[in-house]
């Protein structure tokens, strides 16, 4: 049997001229997606507080992981490397906590403060209408018209 008598592996000729040598890889298992023109992929199906979410434009080629790899139904993508992919993160919070970021749990509010322990400075926060956040002793948000 000669050299040239070797196949090419199914799935590499497809997704070689599909530009998949410079593609993005994810590994995971296929969730659902309210959004019919994107899939979401879990990285971890033990933890679904994390995702990825992926238009299937972008998605280049799939094959499934063997269950050594990664049991129960995962999956490898290949994504084109200039793709918009939204991570999502679920992190869930007690009045008080603080994120890395210096975001804080307010009640239902989520903000970012600064200086909280210097009585003056200004803390940023969202809200409707017209309103601002003062440090004054702790973290407030009231509306302009309410502030002298």
């Amino acid at each position: 049997m000669a050299g040239k008598d070797i196949p090419a592996n199914p799935l590499l000729a497809n997704l070689v001229p599909a530009g998949a040598a410079d593609a993005v890889t994810f590994q995971g298992y296929v969730g659902p997606s309210t959004n019919e023109g994107s899939i979401n992929l879990y990285p971890n199906i033990t933890d679904l507080s994390q995702c990825v979410e992926i238009s299937r434009s972008d998605i280049i080629g799939f094959a499934p992981l063997p269950e050594t790899t990664l049991p129960l139904g995962a999956i490898i993508v290949w994504v084109k490397k200039d793709a918009s992919v939204a991570r999502r993160d679920i992190k869930t919070l007690r009045d008080g906590d603080t994120l890395e970021s210096g975001v804080r749990e307010v009640g239902r509010l989520r903000l970012k403060v600064h200086g909280l322990s210097h009585g003056n400075d200004v803390c940023q926060s969202k809200c409707l209408g017209r309103c601002q956040s003062k440090c004054l002793g702790r973290c407030q948000s009231r509306c302009k018209s309410d502030i002298a």
